[in-house]
């Protein structure tokens, strides 16, 4: 009897460690089908539900084995997080019966560079720092501006300046070279607009003048 049980038990380990493409899960209610690269690394898990529409959570990997992206799914319909990983960043979409709500990209630090939509009223008004420590703009030398607005992502902030005044963006997300032309040198304040971008690809098409701010010249 003894025999039996170690034979059944070593029948199930083998079975076990083969991988098989087709596994169902405990409950019964979802099917895991795989694919696999011709490497035999798993290409993807996808779920499916008893009545075969995929349900839950998803899994795409590349050839290397890692994983490419993961997507939750209802009944057929992509519903909840889609996750895809592209250039050491993060983009994590919102949807809802396969509509997209909302989507985020974060760096390869996890830092949140572009959020759609954005909310306004979560975002505070302008605030500015020279790193000079200077309260003011000398146009005669050089300084840098650092702008912060609490809840509104680096890439979703655009900026319109004064004619003659320029700001170059540096490493960071919020530090500006800010130089003058000579031909403006007789500026008295430089006003700083700040808006909100709610479209990536296309900037200008969906974009909401949100603050000002003004900066003594002397």
């Amino acid at each position: 009897m003894k025999l039996i049980i170690i034979y059944i038990s070593l029948l199930f380990f083998i079975a076990c460690t083969n991988s098989p493409s087709t596994i169902k899960t405990q409950n019964l209610q979802h099917t895991i089908k795989k694919k696999f690269y011709s490497s035999g690394v798993t290409k993807e898990m996808i779920s499916y539900n008893i009545d075969g529409l995929k349900d839950s959570v998803s899994e795409y990997y590349d050839e290397d084995g890692y994983l490419d992206s993961s997507i939750n799914y209802i009944n057929g319909k992509i519903n909840g997080i889609k996750l895809y990983y592209e250039d050491g960043g993060t983009f994590e979409n919102l949807y809802k019966n396969d509509s997209l709500i909302s989507k985020n990209w974060y760096d390869s630090s996890d830092v949140l560079k572009y959020s759609l939509p954005v909310n306004i009223t979560n975002v505070s008004h302008t605030t500015i720092k020279f790193s000079s420590g200077r309260n003011y703009f000398d146009p005669n030398k050089t300084d840098t501006l650092e702008l912060f607005n609490k809840g509104l992502p680096p890439f979703n902030r655009s900026i319109t300046v004064s004619k003659g005044i320029s700001l170059k963006h540096l490493s960071g997300d919020s530090s500006y070279l800010i130089t003058c032309s000579d031909k403006f040198k007789n500026l008295k304040e430089i006003k700083i607009v700040i808006g909100i971008v709610q479209n990536l690809e296309h900037p200008l098409s969906n974009e909401v003048k949100f603050d000002s701010v003004y900066i003594k010249v002397r």
